[in-house]
């Protein structure tokens, strides 16, 4: 989800023209990431990556899930190349869902 930049008077406004099907899916895109249309386009427009809000809570839960995993195999002392192999898939899970987004 784009992170909310500290306030600023805004003041300018653009306006452009779209489909019907381009509207409902700008509207669908800036639901799915918990934010308006306009701060959807702005995001988007500035570069700005969004993340679904959905995306955000499975990476948020792959990232507890990590910490996790690495507490328990430390408590257990398993070999470390369990550990690499285990938080890699992990990482690569994250990192999936962070450029399915982008």
């Amino acid at each position: 989800m784009a992170r909310s930049a500290p306030k600023r008077n805004k003041q300018a406004t653009i306006s452009f023209r779209l489909t019907d099907d381009d509207l409902a899916a700008v509207r669908e895109a800036a639901e799915s990431a918990g934010l308006t249309p306009g701060q959807y386009a702005r995001a988007r427009t500035l570069g700005h990556a969004v993340y679904s809000k959905v995306d955000m809570v499975a990476i948020n839960e792959l990232r507890r899930q990590g910490g996790l995993l690495k507490h328990i195999a430390i408590e257990r002392r398993l070999p470390p190349a369990a550990i690499e192999a285990a938080m890699q898939a992990v990482v690569d899970a994250i990192n999936a869902l962070a450029r399915s987004e982008q």
